[in-house]
């Protein structure tokens, strides 16, 4: 009868939201974390490269690192230009200390169109530091300086990532390692006042007493008035005018 409800019609309406309310549950439970999301993506778009990119990176956060190798290398084995993948595994490698291995990926991941060839020169500068090619460093630096936005923030942002990676280096005694990054440092951001410190500190390990003094000078023009470490800049200063 018209506008009336069958028992049968009530039947079937009744066991399709159990149903429904499972296939919701399912996906719920599929991706309820990053590894489930992507790993559910990866099986079903196996022949594309960006999730077994993420999934790799995935890996990578939980310490699974040969499976993040494997994950990297399938996205470029699908698609071989796909420059994040050779960014990234380019990255693992540097991290896993395989430089040889990490210069190809990143020289191969600048070879494509990419919006990110600022980090990649980035990257390939601190390969090469780790190796000990300075020059090629410093030049890899500039580059990726040169590409980077022209407003105080993105400069600054570099500055704090040169200088942080040459007090490590500082720290383990590795003063001409320090001594360009601190160089690129003030060269992306002259206004840095712990680029400076840094670059007075290293020039100092190297008994370039004038251009230790200058830095230090520029450090205490530079750093607020209440920062603790200008009583440090302070006493350099006076050992180099004794």
């Amino acid at each position: 009868m018209e506008g009336s409800v069958t028992i049968k019609t009530l039947f079937a309406f009744t066991c399709i939201i159990p149903f429904l309310a499972f296939v919701s549950f399912q996906r719920i439970a599929v991706y309820k974390n990053e590894f489930t999301l992507w790993a559910d993506v990866v099986k079903k778009s196996s022949l594309k490269a960006r999730p077994h990119n993420n999934l790799a990176a995935v890996y990578k956060d939980k310490k699974m690192f040969n499976l993040a190798l494997n994950e990297y290398m399938e996205a470029i084995r699908v698609n071989p230009g796909y420059a994040a993948g050779h960014g990234n595994l380019g990255s693992m490698y540097y991290e896993l200390g395989r430089l040889d291995e990490a210069e190809t990926e990143v020289k191969l991941a600048l070879t494509a169109n990419t919006h990110f060839k600022d980090l990649l020169h980035r990257l390939l500068g601190l390969i090469y530091i780790k190796k000990g090619a300075l020059d090629e460093a410093a030049k890899e630096f500039k580059e990726a300086i040169a590409m980077i936005p022209n407003y105080p923030d993105a400069k600054r942002n570099i500055a704090v990532i040169f200088t942080n990676e040459g007090f490590l280096y500082a720290d383990k005694g590795d003063f001409e390692r320090a001594l360009v990054l601190h160089r690129m440092a003030v060269f992306a951001d002259s206004g840095y006042p712990d680029a400076r410190y840094g670059l007075a500190q290293a020039y100092e390990a190297f008994g370039q007493r004038e251009e230790a003094i200058k830095q230090w000078q520029e450090y205490l023009r530079l750093a607020p008035s209440d920062e603790p470490f200008r009583k440090d800049a302070m006493k350099h200063l006076e050992r180099l005018w004794e």
